[in-house]
């Protein structure tokens, strides 16, 4: 079976450990100034998980809209505690104030429906997408940009000229 070159291109790349990425932004191919860490993890929870965190490089304008998107979704995850904690302060000396407490649960769903949202969108504004392979010393990334996956391609094979696996 044979695959064209663009379906090729978009499919997951493995990716050794201590290979380096291109120095370009994934999303729009500028340059990068700061690298991001991008995290993935498999698995059942609380029962097995492999977890990576990996640096990707990001160009400036990108990696300030990631790490606002981070932030927001940083401070809606406090509101979700924080805000039901605060709203029953008052019943404390007054208790006729005791509806204050489901005012903040109210609050604190919807701070969890934006903890959501932002996580989507920052997922989805990532450029990249990485898939853990278990204890393999290798994962699997995919970008939406072809010339930064032909890229990671050449690095990859680069990489594996001069660093032959072990036997």
């Amino acid at each position: 079976m044979q695959m064209d070159n663009d379906t090729k291109e978009l499919s997951f790349i493995e990716v050794p450990f201590r290979c380096p990425l291109p120095a370009f932004c994934p999303i729009c191919g500028a340059p990068a100034e700061k690298s991001r860490r991008v995290r993935a993890w498999e698995g059942i929870p609380l029962v097995f998980t492999y977890h990576i965190s990996v640096g990707v490089p990001y160009c400036r304008s990108h990696y300030q809209q990631l790490a606002g998107l981070a932030l927001r979704q940083r401070l809606a995850v406090w509101g979700i505690f924080a805000i039901p904690l605060i709203s029953v302060l008052p019943a404390i000396s007054d208790w006729d104030l005791r509806w204050l407490f489901w005012v903040g649960c109210s609050l604190s769903l919807f701070c969890l429906c934006l903890a959501f949202y932002f996580g989507m969108r920052l997922s989805a504004s990532q450029g990249v997408r990485i898939r853990t392979q278990g204890s393999w010393p290798v994962y699997r990334l995919c970008s939406i940009s072809l010339d930064w996956n032909r890229m990671v391609s050449v690095l990859v094979d680069k990489y594996k000229k001069e660093h032959p696996a072990k036997a």
